[in-house]
């Protein structure tokens, strides 16, 4: 689970290295977000020469592709990530990066997100 207030790595190639959650869109309850979410982001970290530059402290969409939290599948697996990670997407929900630079889960498939699984380099 992604709460409020969460430090997130961006894995994608847009120059954001680190952005704090603000509000968790596409979630019923209030404990947070999980894969394949929506979230309101705050930009705290950005690479200074990147050819789409990104201000610290700009507001974008992002969305949640892995989570510490273990991730139980159907099959009775579970899996889990070493870090919590996002990437941004613009206002129409299509991703700004080109390159995706660490593997995603597959739950992102039941949810229509193919676009970013043919970026990414696996598919865990």
């Amino acid at each position: 689970m992604i709460p409020v207030g969460a430090v997130i790595k961006v894995i994608d190639n847009t120059g954001v290295r680190w952005v704090r959650c603000l509000k968790v869109l596409d979630r019923a309850s209030r404990d947070g977000g999980s894969v394949g979410d929506r979230i309101v982001v705050s930009v705290l970290s950005s690479k200074p020469k990147e050819k789409l530059h990104i201000q610290k402290g700009e507001v974008k969409l992002a969305l949640i592709v892995e989570t510490k939290k273990e991730l139980g599948r159907i099959n009775g697996t579970r899996i889990s990530f070493s870090q919590n990670g996002a990437v941004l997407l613009n206002a129409q929900g299509q991703i700004l990066g080109t390159r995706i630079l660490y593997p995603v889960t597959h739950e992102l498939r039941e949810k229509r997100l193919v676009k970013i699984l043919s970026l990414a380099p696996s598919v865990v």
